[in-house]
């Protein structure tokens, strides 16, 4: 069991070193890019940079919510959108949103079945955390045993219907996206 223990620390190791060494654009707060750093840095500096929040809704009207890895430096076990994740340098916000979908539920998806609604820029810890969101919808019925979840990134997923999505999505169960969840919901009326 030991000899299992540190080959699956020795992994987990390799991979928060990958995410926190990846290379991300940073932003002027009018979006402009000004340069390049990793996403460690962005967030031990507060520095301003892009990422992707992708919602996807089904024909019952249900939301799907991923509860955050465990293994999550940021708000781990907390619900959140239903996949997200950090734009690299050079890349756009449609290329990242395919990329996200793959990596943390094993979804396929093609750019055209995404739906852009609003860019907002929120800070978390104290302004520590400084990210400018590009929010898009994605209107896909899913079989949820078809996914295959990243556990280094997603602990499980659930269907919400909208109505009890906007009562529990402000309690500290959720990550605090106050600001987006009261926009989506604005979109989804």
């Amino acid at each position: 069991i030991t000899n299992i223990y540190l080959l699956f620390l020795h992994f987990l190791l390799k991979y928060i070193q990958e995410v926190d060494m990846e290379e991300i654009d940073i932003l002027e707060e009018n979006g402009e890019i000004v340069g390049t750093t990793t996403v460690n840095e962005a967030h031990q500096n507060g520095l301003l940079h892009k990422v992707v929040h992708v919602w996807i809704v089904n024909r019952r009207n249900k939301l799907l919510v991923q509860k955050r890895s465990d293994l999550k430096e940021f708000c781990p076990l907390m619900w959140d959108v239903s996949f997200a994740g950090h734009i690299k340098a050079g890349e756009n916000s449609l290329d990242a949103c395919e990329r996200e979908a793959k990596e943390e539920l094993g979804l396929n998806i093609d750019d055209d079945e995404l739906k852009f609604l609003f860019s907002i820029i929120e800070n978390f810890e104290e302004g520590k955390i400084r990210e400018l969101a590009d929010v898009y919808i994605l209107h896909k019925d899913l079989d949820l045993t078809d996914l295959i979840l990243d556990k280094n990134e997603v602990e499980e997923v659930k269907w919400v219907p909208f109505h009890e999505f906007f009562v529990t999505c402000m309690t500290k169960k959720f990550v605090p996206h106050e600001e987006e969840y009261r926009l989506l919901k604005e979109v989804l009326k």
